[in-house]
């Protein structure tokens, strides 16, 4: 039987912003918050025992102002 490849997408900035919220008091010596980065991490490394994909890609949104801005 022919397996069709798996490519996953993922919204990045929201399941960062999601993790961020999600788990709290996470953070660097220095007090830099690592909650995001760290759930982030979880929540991916879940997907790919659960979903291996063939391919993945990750959407980040970018800081600088874009066409979408305009309209």
């Amino acid at each position: 039987m022919l397996k069709h490849p798996v490519f996953l997408m993922i919204d990045g900035m929201s399941q960062a912003y999601r993790a961020y919220f999600a788990i709290r008091g996470l953070a660097t010596s220095h007090g830099l918050p690592t909650n995001a980065v760290y759930g982030f991490a979880i929540m991916l490394k879940r997907v790919l025992e659960k979903y291996p994909p063939d391919y993945i890609c990750v959407a980040l949104d970018s800081p600088e102002r874009t066409v979408r801005h305009a309209q």
